[in-house]
């Protein structure tokens, strides 16, 4: 048996009525107060599903709650997710390891990056930064330009807060089991303790 088995919640809903309520939630406060929400919605991860109602700002905040609603299935059946994530974090000198927020003005699409030229293992969750549409934004960038991303090495064993982006991403599959599974074996051959291979995983798939 795989040692992946996504949990989702599931309702009766129409679609059009799941684009209603992404809707009436996405413009339930202004823009100036939408930072402050704790939870938000969106349908998909999939770049090409990706539509307007999708946009998120989670600007200034340490770790956002994402909530995905997605009628991928069909016949009026809701499926539901939900993770949480973070900017990054960084251990000053004589410090304990720091927890950094969101810059401000980070509003955009959240989706999952798939190279066409490069293993399935290179895949990662980004940012699209944009006040308007996905295709005209650019991905949020960290330290030396590199984007902000959760890797697909970071979803094998995935801490509580993952668990939902990773059941996600198998129900929309963008992954699949069989690719995390062969992430866990190159992780696993690695000589090194795991702690430190989850650390790795997080910094992004150096294996290919």
């Amino acid at each position: 048996m795989s040692p992946f088995s996504p949990c989702s919640h599931t309702q009766p809903l129409r679609a059009t009525r799941l684009n209603q309520l992404v809707k009436t939630f996405s413009t339930s406060t202004s823009a100036k107060d939408s930072s402050l929400r704790t939870l938000r919605l969106i349908t998909t991860l999939n770049p090409a599903r990706i539509h307007p109602n999708c946009r998120i700002d989670i600007s200034g905040t340490m770790r956002p709650t994402i909530e995905v609603m997605d009628n991928i299935r069909g016949g009026g059946t809701l499926s539901y997710n939900k993770f949480a994530i973070t900017y990054r974090t960084e251990r000053p000198p004589s410090s304990e390891l720091t927890k950094l927020r969101f810059p401000e003005r980070t509003g955009g699409f959240l989706y999952y990056h798939s190279p066409h030229d490069l293993p399935p293992s290179a895949g990662e969750l980004r940012l699209r930064l944009s006040d308007s549409s996905f295709q005209q934004g650019q991905d949020l960038l960290i330290k030396n330009a590199r984007p902000w991303r959760i890797p697909m090495y970071g979803l094998v064993d995935p801490p509580a807060d993952l668990v939902g982006l990773r059941d996600q991403l198998l129900q929309e599959k963008l992954i699949a089991v069989d690719q995390l599974n062969a992430c866990r074996r190159i992780l696993q051959s690695t000589e090194m303790p795991c702690h430190q291979r989850n650390r790795k995983a997080l910094k992004g798939p150096d294996f290919l």
